[in-house]
């Protein structure tokens, strides 16, 4: 009888608010349509040798096998490395900064218009960003040699050389201020009460010991969500690759969104895409969930 009156009072709770669970439902039926049932298909289709068409032949593990002892799947692995290295230090540091100067600027005015600023970048295509990054690694009528050459450092093949290439995307983001984490982090920082503020004021507190014992611990939770962000982010981000060097010199920009894009979509092995694709989608909940385990906040939801 005890096994049976919680379920009893869940489906009381579920008919009492049934017109809630009514408005939820098309949302229900919309992610199970458009994100879990290509997670099952991709599943699905890992065990198979399929080329895109109706005939898929059975090959059991063959796909999982293949790409473990691929070299170039664990080049790419290595390369988004340095990306989610990256979004997770300089991509979380550089809103934190930004939204510190503009939460302590004394004029209002002056700190809506600095925001915005900030903000109104959200609205430029990605892509024409990219195209303008293209153009100043353009070794011959790109400004970037122009640049370089004022200290003394010689031109180089940006986007064409295995030592350069990576980087030169990775710095491609430049000046690494996503708008989406400056709101997160600064709206956080509105939330802290200004009775906390004015108490650091009247104790004398300087401007790092405040932000080390008052800002970071409070917003410590916005700070554990960028971070988590930056991982998926840095695993699934292909198309700055793609766009910018197709995944060369060799593999020296290759990643595994690329890596599992031109799978399908060049070589027409769609089998094998979706072997990357599922074991990309393990990997990423492994990050979320070690990075959740390992960076402790005070607001209960470790």
């Amino acid at each position: 009888m005890r096994n049976i009156e919680p379920r009893v009072s869940l489906l009381k709770s579920m008919y009492q608010n049934k017109h809630a669970y009514a408005f939820l439902l098309p949302l229900i039926v919309l992610l199970g349509v458009f994100s879990y049932y290509p997670i099952v298909m991709a599943l699905k289709m890992s065990f198979y040798q399929w080329k895109g068409g109706n005939e898929a032949i059975f090959n059991g593990l063959d796909n999982f096998v293949t790409l473990f002892t691929d070299r170039t799947f664990y080049k790419s692995l290595g390369n988004a490395f340095w990306f989610i290295l990256f979004d997770c230090t300089v991509g979380v540091l550089m809103p934190l900064f930004i939204a510190e100067l503009l939460f302590h600027l004394k004029s209002a005015r002056l700190q809506y218009v600095f925001r915005t600023l900030f903000v109104a970048t959200i609205t430029v295509p990605s892509v024409i960003i990219i195209l303008i990054w293209m153009f100043l690694y353009n070794p011959v009528i790109g400004g970037m040699n122009t640049i370089v050459s004022w200290f003394g450092i010689s031109p180089q093949l940006w986007l064409g050389g295995t030592g350069t290439a990576l980087w030169s995307i990775i710095l491609s983001g430049f000046p690494f201020i996503n708008p989406i984490f400056l709101l997160i982090i600064f709206a956080a920082l509105q939330s802290i009460p200004k009775s906390l503020m004015e108490a650091c004021v009247m104790e004398g507190c300087g401007v790092w010991r405040r932000i080390r014992s008052i800002d970071i611990p409070l917003i410590a939770g916005q700070l554990k969500l960028i971070f988590v962000l930056g991982i998926l982010h840095g695993m699934q981000m292909f198309y700055k690759q793609l766009i910018m060097t197709n995944g060369g010199p060799g593999d020296a920009t290759l990643v595994p969104g690329l890596f599992m894009f031109k799978a399908g979509f060049t070589e027409n092995e769609f089998g094998y895409a979706s072997t990357i694709g599922f074991v990309l989608l393990i990997l990423m909940l492994a990050l979320t969930f070690a990075s959740n385990k390992l960076i402790k906040t005070d607001d209960g939801n470790d």
